[in-house]
């Protein structure tokens, strides 16, 4: 019933009957809606006991229930007035929560586009933090590759900062200053280290200071040779943030430098021509020994093939010694002709050797060759100095202004030099004793003056600085023209002569001097005697008694 008065809209009653003090009362029951505005309507409840319907009864309880209808009603319209006076407030709260929910709207619209910008750079940190990771990881190897290259290449660095105190250093560097991972931060000045490098303090800060990098040469105490590179240690915006030290073992290198250089030093100044040359003939390399020989210099012999040193006849020939050697390694010594620059046609011996590249494969020919006619041309002088060694007297040959050009071995052994060179020229004449050189020098230019013979006696001081006897013989010497060429000089040990000499002298000296005595102390008692036998002889002839 309740329902059907609030769906139609229209008072609905009914009869039921109810248990009234143990009796059956008939109730009559009345549903009135109630407009309620724009809400659900209410219904209003009223219960009417009088069930019997009487007369009087009936009027008394209609006018009751009448005047119950009316209070009601007058509760009911002042319920309507509250509840209209509620409904303007409810309104009024409405519009202010609609105008606070607009409010809210708004403002949740902002947090809205907060929201989103912070979720626009929310991702944007997860994407820079994503690129932030992967440097990292990169950076990381970038690390990894930079400390594992240091500790392969086994070159002691050490880093400084801007005070030149220690920062990092490889491993290599701990041996050489005795470092420990307790020095790090320590400051340069305190650190021994086996190098001797006094002026490493005032490099390293001139380098910090000057911003320009520096290399020299140092050593440790074993004798090894560094090259030691001073560098500044820039950061990105290239500020100098401290120094970088570097240590190159350059020993290995220095010694097969100075052993290049020898052999490059023992090739070039060798007599012999070394010439080296491709297995198609092209010539690579020439030695000072091959430009004496066959006239060409350095530029000009690599362009050209070794077959323009063959004669026609021969061409050919060099190309088939070097394919042979590339199979057997070596050929030689072989007879060669080699051709001059001049056309002159030269008898020389060939040794051939291979050259190798690291996997030994065969990329070149090494030539040395000799060319016998200097030494076919000297072979008669070599064999006369030879023999001139052997000889036990001073041989001197002299140009033909008279200045010394050779000395054989005797005047070695006589002055205690290793050499004859400060002999040459007028050098030997510091070793003629004073009083006699002026003696030697002028009987020298009067007998080469007349082209005679020069005999004289003069000292000589040896490698004891006394001075010997000798007797100088010397002669001019000419060519098959008549050419006069020098002078040849024989000077020979005369000093125990000369002793035995002045022996003779001093003997003969004092064998005078005795009879010089004898003929005074004998001359004194002959006088009166001669005179006795001269008065004897004058008065005998008149005093018979004297006779």
């Amino acid at each position: 019933m309740v329902q059907q008065a609030r769906r139609t809209g229209v008072p609905a009653q009914a009869r039921p009957s109810v248990l009234r003090h143990a009796q059956h009362v008939s109730l009559q029951l009345l549903a009135e809606p109630i407009p309620a505005g724009q809400g659900e309507a209410a219904v209003l409840l009223m219960f009417d006991l009088s069930a019997d319907g009487g007369g009087g009864a009936v009027a008394v309880a209609d006018a009751e229930r009448d005047e119950q209808v009316h209070r009601l009603r007058e509760d009911l319209a002042a319920m309507e007035r509250e509840g209209e006076a509620a409904l303007a407030e409810l309104r009024v709260a409405h519009e202010e929560a609609m105008s606070l929910n607009e409010e809210l709207r708004s403002s949740n619209e902002e947090p809205q586009t907060y929201k989103e910008e912070l979720q626009s750079m929310n991702e944007e940190l997860v994407s820079v933090n994503a690129q932030i990771e992967e440097k990292i990881d990169e950076l990381e190897r970038a690390l990894g590759d930079v400390r594992n290259l240091m500790d392969a290449t086994q070159v002691p660095t050490l880093f400084l900062d801007r005070d030149l105190r220690i920062r990092r250093c490889t491993e290599p560097t701990r041996r050489l200053f005795h470092l420990f991972d307790a020095d790090v931060g320590r400051a340069l000045r305190d650190i021994a280290g086996r190098v001797d490098a006094p002026t490493l303090l005032a490099d390293v800060a001139a380098v910090r200071d000057g911003q320009q990098p520096t290399e020299s040469e140092v050593a440790d105490a074993d004798g090894r040779r560094y090259l030691r590179r001073l560098a500044p240690y820039r950061l990105r915006d290239d500020r100098v943030d401290g120094v970088v030290i570097t240590y190159l073992d350059i020993t290995t290198l220095l010694r097969a430098a100075a052993d290049a250089r020898r052999l490059a030093a023992v090739l070039d100044s060798s007599n012999d021509a070394v010439l080296v040359y491709e297995f198609e003939g092209r010539i690579r390399s020439w030695n000072r020994g091959a430009c004496a020989i066959y006239g060409y210099d350095e530029d000009a012999a690599k362009q050209l093939s070794i077959e323009a040193l063959e004669p026609k006849a021969e061409r050919g020939a060099a190309l088939a010694i070097a394919a042979q050697a590339r199979q057997s390694a070596s050929v030689g010594p072989r007879r060669a002709c080699r051709l001059t620059r001049e056309g002159r046609a030269l008898d020389v011996p060939v040794s051939v050797s291979v050259l190798k590249d690291e996997a030994g494969q065969p990329i070149a020919v090494l030539s040395t060759e000799r060319d016998l006619s200097e030494t076919l041309r000297l072979e008669p002088e070599v064999r006369f100095r030879a023999m001139a060694d052997l000889v036990p007297a001073l041989l001197r040959i002299d140009d033909a202004c008279g200045r010394a050009e050779y000395m054989n071995e005797a005047w070695l052994v006589l002055t205690g030099l290793q050499s004859s060179a400060p002999l040459l020229g007028t050098g030997w004449h510091s070793f003629v004793h004073p009083d006699d050189l002026p003696v030697l020098v002028e009987r020298e230019q009067r007998s080469r003056v007349g082209q005679c013979r020069l005999e004289c006696d003069l000292r000589l001081r040896d490698h004891d600085d006394e001075y010997r006897w000798t007797r100088t013989t010397e002669a001019a010497r000419f060519d098959a023209q008549g050419s006069l060429r020098g002078y040849v000089s024989l000077t020979v040990d005369i000093q125990d002569r000369k002793l035995a000499e002045q022996a003779l002298a001093q003997e003969a000296a004092r064998k005078d001097e005795l009879l010089a005595m004898l003929g005074h102390e004998l001359r004194n008692p002959l006088a009166p005697i001669g005179d006795a036998v001269a008065l004897i002889e004058g008065g005998g002839q008149r005093d018979p008694k004297l006779r």
